[in-house]
């Protein structure tokens, strides 16, 4: 894979769910993406939870998006990455977004279908860069004097996940010698719902196993659902009018800091079980996500951060990797 990744790559962070960001023909083929999601996601420099591989689809008018989880396991769908796809898109001017009212609507093709995200007006610009709003850290001027470091450029981002879809209801399990309740449901990737009265102290890991268990998931079960399940628990009794706090173990990564699909599953079980009105807010470890329901699909809406630029070599196999660089060489925060 020598000379690949000469495009560099991009850290981005949506509410605590961390992806690295490459552009398209940077990774030659599915299984270097997923070799390299692998690599990627377990280096200390970066910290990802996933690799989003972005480019321009036909027209030049929208944008793809293939996503790796950190097992390099291929993802139909993510929440948060769609939304870091749209202001990424922005950011970088790869595609040319509709605007309206100071709002760029980002048209997605994704292995699950079209989506779509609206990015807000930028909050948080970055400094002035060679290297534009995502320019390295560090990096020399014209003039060969060192520039100041980025700050990481942050929009509001809301984005559209599709239809909700009810798999299976009131799946009973028994976690730690009490009887709870699992509510399955899908947003072209799976997800399964547990209502608990506290997610502070809870075993997350081993209880997402579980959740999983109980729904018929693991290797080699007939009818099993290969792959493993989002597992998302959710406390009872709201944190604030319309605040639910939760935590999610994603398949294919572990706990995250935030899970946009998780937030629209978790929100569509509260809101039937506690008879909430949307939008409903979700409050997770990463931060908070704003979920609602518009002619019949699901959005989330969040903050989005764009951190500063790694150089080619980062990905480029046999070459300095981003750790013998050192982070704050590489990020702005």
């Amino acid at each position: 894979m020598k000379g690949a990744g000469r495009q560099g790559a991009w850290r981005m962070e949506a509410a605590g769910n961390r992806f690295v960001v490459v552009e398209e023909g940077g990774l030659e083929g599915e299984l270097g993406r997923a070799q390299r999601a692998v690599e990627l996601c377990a280096d200390e420099a970066w910290r990802a939870d996933g690799l989003l591989v972005l480019g321009p689809a036909a027209g030049g008018r929208a944008l793809r998006m293939e996503i790796y989880n950190a097992d390099g396991s291929r993802a139909l769908a993510c929440g948060n990455g769609l939304r870091c796809a749209g202001a990424w898109a922005v950011a970088r001017g790869v595609c040319s977004p509709a605007a309206e009212g100071g709002v760029r609507r980002v048209e997605v093709e994704t292995a699950a279908g079209k989506r779509w995200a609206e990015v807000g007006v930028e909050v948080a610009a970055p400094a002035a860069g060679p290297a534009g709003p995502a320019g390295p850290a560090g990096s020399a001027s014209s003039a060969g004097e060192p520039e100041p470091a980025a700050r990481p450029a942050a929009w509001r981002v809301r984005a559209g996940l599709g239809a909700v879809t009810w798999e299976r209801r009131a799946l009973p399990v028994v976690l730690d010698g009490a009887e709870y309740s699992v509510e399955r449901l899908d947003l072209a990737n799976p997800h399964a719902v547990v209502m608990v009265d506290s997610v502070v102290d809870l075993p997350l890991a081993r209880w997402a196993r579980e959740v999983e268990l109980s729904a018929g998931v693991s290797a080699g079960e007939p009818g099993g659902l290969r792959g493993g399940l989002n597992v998302e628990f959710v406390e009872r009794v709201p944190c604030g009018p319309g605040d639910l706090r939760l935590r999610v173990h994603e398949r294919g990564v572990g706990e995250t800091g935030s899970c946009g699909t998780g937030a629209c599953a978790a929100a569509t079980v509260a809101a039937r079980h506690l008879d909430l009105r949307p939008p409903l807010n979700m409050v997770f470890p990463g931060g908070t996500l704003r979920v609602g329901w518009e002619d019949g699909e699901a959005w989330v809406e969040g903050p989005v951060r764009m951190h500063s630029r790694a150089g080619a070599e980062s990905l480029t196999e046999g070459e300095s990797s981003v750790a013998e660089q050192g982070k704050e060489a590489v990020w702005a925060t």
